[in-house]
């Protein structure tokens, strides 16, 4: 979509014998481990020539706007009053309050955050999807992976943050505690064989931004 125009354009492909995944289903590590394989190429291919200087930086501003226009109305911390009405009496509404300070800090420092981070650790930034989660994977009937959707917020982000979203997303709490290093070094591996020994960052700073 360019966001300096009223238009965009929807680019639509038939995928044979694919479904997206539920939003419950927990999927097993060898198929956590072929989606680590994804992000690790899409990482490659952005640190690659195939990018031109241009598209380079325009990946690197936040498009998060665009997301917003295909939605009637954008969500704001004031909606909580809406998301809590008729639900809480008036003896609630300090904690309305406090949720919407909360809501509001979170959505102001985000964007800081996230897009600050590498520039503070001296990280080199890398092409994320920036939107993985199991609703935007689509599999085959033995839940092998056939695509990954929702393309549109792809951009220059921090290397953590597609497998931290893919881990948050697929393993419960426990499992995420127990095997969040462990997906980490399985990804610094995989990233390590495909880039032919040369990775464009350390394991290290994988793991401190992920922690």
């Amino acid at each position: 979509m360019d966001e300096d125009s009223s238009y965009g354009f929807l680019v639509m492909q038939f995928i044979d014998n694919a479904k997206c995944l539920d939003v419950y289903y927990l999927p097993p590590q060898d198929f956590i481990i072929e989606v680590l394989h994804w992000i690790a190429e899409l990482q490659i291919f952005g640190a690659s020539g195939s990018i031109s200087d241009e598209d380079r930086q325009l990946l690197t501003n936040p498009k998060t706007d665009w997301v917003s226009y295909i939605h009637i109305e954008e969500f704001t911390p004031e909606k909580i009053d809406v998301m809590f009405e008729g639900m809480l009496g008036p003896e609630k509404q300090d904690l309305i309050q406090r949720t919407r300070n909360a809501v509001r800090e979170v959505s102001e420092k985000h964007e800081l955050i996230v897009n600050s981070i590498n520039k503070d650790l001296g990280i080199a930034l890398v092409l994320c999807h920036s939107d993985m989660y199991s609703r935007n994977l689509m599999v085959d009937d033995n839940y092998k992976l056939k695509a990954v959707l929702d393309l549109q917020g792809v951009r220059y982000g921090n290397c953590a943050e597609d497998v931290m979203f893919l881990l948050f997303d697929v393993l419960p709490g426990k499992d995420r505690r127990i095997f969040v290093n462990h997906y980490f070094a399985e990804f610094y591996k995989i990233l390590v064989h495909k880039c032919g020994g040369e990775p464009p960052y350390l394991f290290k700073d994988v793991k401190n931004l992920c922690h």
